[in-house]
């Protein structure tokens, strides 16, 4: 979760899409693996539920 909210903390709006290509890129991934997916949309969540931001403001 650290680093979705690093990713976040840019300001830029992002999709939760654009958040896991970036996660992805960032831990240096090679593939996008379910267990990879799954993980990082975990962290995405519950970031955005956290801070109770509706991600689209």
């Amino acid at each position: 979760m650290a680093l979705v909210r690093w990713i976040q903390s840019a300001t830029l709006l992002r999709t939760e899409d654009e958040l896991l290509d970036e996660a992805i890129s960032l831990l240096g991934l090679m593939h996008r693996g379910r267990n990879i997916v799954d993980t990082l949309h975990s962290a995405i969540a519950g970031v955005r539920r956290s801070r109770n931001v509706w991600p689209y403001q």
